[in-house]
């Protein structure tokens, strides 16, 4: 079986890493921080920034693998995919626009946490229903 929506969704993951880590190039030749923070708060906001995404991605695109492995309907796995985007990107734009709270920072967090608790009753569901 192919799962060809975890591979949209994990191919604009990629891109969206990758955006993110040239941002942490960017601002580390800006700053002129060659390893680690340098102590430099905004070489410090960039990695964050792409870890945070990095910590997230993998279990939030194997939950939607594992949904769509188990045939759970392509409209619930693209909604699923597309709040995980849409969580991010919030998160990403209100973590950019400045290091403690933002709006965006907070709903990206919470469309976040709340998708991934979601998809893992969805997968409890569909594995306990043919148990």
């Amino acid at each position: 079986m192919l799962a060809v929506v975890t591979a949209l969704y994990g191919a604009l993951t990629a891109l969206l890493m990758i955006i993110t880590a040239l941002g942490v190039v960017k601002v580390r030749r800006k700053e002129q921080v060659g390893l680690g923070d340098g102590g430099n708060a905004q070489v410090t906001q960039a990695m964050r920034i792409h870890a945070n995404l990095a910590e997230y991605a993998p279990i939030s695109l194997l939950l939607l693998l594992f949904l769509e492995l188990n045939q759970a309907d392509s409209m619930l796995l693209h909604a699923f995919g597309i709040a995980f985007l849409i969580g991010r990107v919030l998160h990403i734009w209100g973590f950019s626009s400045k290091p403690g709270y933002s709006h965006g920072r907070y709903f990206g967090t919470v469309i976040t946490l709340l998708n991934l608790i979601v998809m893992a009753l969805a997968n409890a569901f569909l594995i306990l229903r043919t148990v």
